[in-house]
């Protein structure tokens, strides 16, 4: 069954998990991808911040976890790799050159 319903600011249309939907947040940021039952980006998908950064990867509960790449505004790779309830884990991916993050 699909059913369209505002919460916490936000419109929704809800699938059975693991369909592809999208959400379109009041605040002007946009995701496409898997949603889990409470409506959280869970699953592979992609945010598209209003500021123009995106995060294309894999989600858990609403948060960033597994492999993933952000991209900054001006569509350039900010960070590639691995990420753990929305903290980067892993390498770390400059205009220059890769780096670990011990290195930033």
């Amino acid at each position: 069954m699909i059913t369209t319903t505002p919460i916490n600011n936000t419109t929704v249309r809800y699938l059975p998990p693991h369909l592809i939907d999208k959400i379109h947040y009041k605040n002007g940021d946009k995701y496409t991808g898997e949603i889990n039952e409470k409506r959280e980006p869970n699953g592979k998908g992609t945010m598209c911040w209003k500021n123009g950064r995106r995060y294309e990867g894999q989600w858990t509960n609403g948060k960033k976890n597994g492999q993933g790449i952000e991209y900054g505004a001006n569509g350039q790779v900010n960070l590639n790799g691995e990420w753990k309830d929305d903290v980067f884990m892993s390498v770390y991916n400059s205009a220059d050159r890769r780096r670990t993050l011990d290195e930033i």
